[in-house]
């Protein structure tokens, strides 16, 4: 009996992998729940993964559920680097291996995703829960989704860990199962604080086009910093900020009226927001690793707040 015909008498179980060309691809929750769970040696639970992955986003979505929120779980991603198929010495003989092979041999240590929750804030923005599972722990991060370019803006701080990061401790996963909670029963409240800072950032006009240069440069020197120096963590990694700087070339001056304020590449950079929108439209999945695609949204926008005085006080 030839190899394809072992295979062939398999059973029918779903196939999974990545070719040459795919870095990124997507993933549907039934298909995340088959995969291998990721655990310690012997079985050990992980103190930063304490629960699976696939367990954490039904932990959202059911309480989401429960206080009636209308939701939207979008596509999970997963790269190819952090994926790993874990084949014996027989699967490996019928020619599985990482360009296709059962989901179930799967096992996926880092992905993210984006839950839209589409009635909680305007034409122009909706709020978004974005989730992560990575080899450092879990990530949840409350913001704002930008209709028009799907754009992942976190500027109310809203972003907690099952580890330390970026000098903030971390918090264990049952205190996160509470503070989700109450993410939850006040997402109002929470999309009107995103809100308001969105309005200030739109209503900070950059009319001098120098200003945008010294942004970008004091950008590239975080980068650099975070890359050989330091290690501080930077909104942008020296590869981010390439394909950042490239956008803004590509902009048009600013010309005409923008309604609301939308970001436009036709109109370009006229206040704050524009600039993270720039930012963020190359914040997304196969562009960046997925893990740092809500702390590169947060620490951007901190930074831009900070260096343009925007606050709520």
């Amino acid at each position: 009996m030839n190899k394809e015909e072992l295979m062939n008498i398999q059973p029918q179980v779903e196939l999974f992998g990545f070719d040459d060309k795919i870095n990124v691809r997507t993933l549907a929750l039934s298909q995340l729940e088959q995969s291998i769970r990721v655990e310690g040696k012997n079985g050990r639970i992980l103190q930063n993964r304490p629960i699976q992955s696939w367990n954490a986003i039904l932990f959202l979505t059911n309480l989401l559920s429960t206080a009636n929120v209308n939701y939207d779980l979008e596509s999970i991603y997963v790269q190819k680097r952090n994926s790993f198929p874990m084949l014996n010495d027989e699967e490996k003989a019928l020619g599985y291996d990482r360009g296709k092979c059962p989901i179930n041999r799967w096992m996926f240590d880092k992905l993210v995703a984006a839950i839209q929750i589409p009635n909680v804030g305007n034409k122009l923005v909706n709020a978004r829960i974005g989730f992560g599972f990575n080899e450092e722990g879990i990530e949840v991060a409350f913001g704002m989704n930008v209709s028009v370019c799907s754009n992942f803006a976190i500027i109310g701080g809203q972003l907690i860990h099952t580890y330390k990061w970026n000098g903030r401790e971390g918090t264990p996963w049952n205190s996160m199962e509470y503070i989700l909670k109450e993410w939850v029963s006040t997402l109002d409240q929470k999309m009107k604080v995103e809100m308001q800072l969105m309005e200030r950032m739109q209503n900070t006009e950059i009319k001098n086009p120098a200003i945008i240069n010294t942004v970008i440069g004091d950008l590239y020197k975080r980068a650099i910093d975070q890359a050989y120096v330091s290690k501080y963590p930077a909104p942008f990694d020296t590869a981010g900020m390439s394909n950042f700087v490239q956008n803004v070339l590509k902009t048009p001056p600013p010309e005409g009226d923008v309604q609301d304020h939308v970001f436009n590449q036709q109109h370009g950079i006229r206040n704050v927001w524009d600039l993270y929108n720039y930012g963020t439209s190359v914040m997304k999945p196969g562009t960046v690793d997925i893990a740092d695609i809500s702390t590169s949204s947060l620490l951007f926008s901190e930074y831009l707040m900070e260096s343009f005085g925007i606050s709520l006080n």
